[in-house]
């Protein structure tokens, strides 16, 4: 219920980020949105997606970021206080080509 969460990783390889999809299986709140960026060793990205609290599917199909092998990889949600509910079992996935 934070306002704002992350979850890291280090890139196994040399690639491009690309194709960021969030699911929402339980949505839940009033509706307002919920913002998933990508960061690369701690700066932001082009590879954002908002979607609403209440929506089930969102995705950033256009932008990509290149990374390195040991690059920290995280993803930030930022989500409004006055959500209260948030949604659960959120599913993310990212695409390293």
């Amino acid at each position: 219920l934070a306002p704002t969460v992350s979850w890291a990783w280090i890139v196994p390889r040399d690639g491009t980020l690309a194709n960021l999809y969030v699911r929402h299986n339980l949505p839940a709140g009033n509706g307002n949105n919920i913002t998933y960026t990508v960061y690369v060793n701690g700066v932001a990205t082009a590879l954002v997606v908002t979607v609403s609290s209440l929506a089930a599917v969102g995705s950033d199909l256009i932008n990509s970021v290149p990374v390195l092998a040991g690059d920290r990889i995280e993803v930030v949600v930022t989500k409004a206080a006055t959500i209260a509910s948030s949604p659960r079992r959120v599913m993310v996935s990212l695409e390293i080509g």
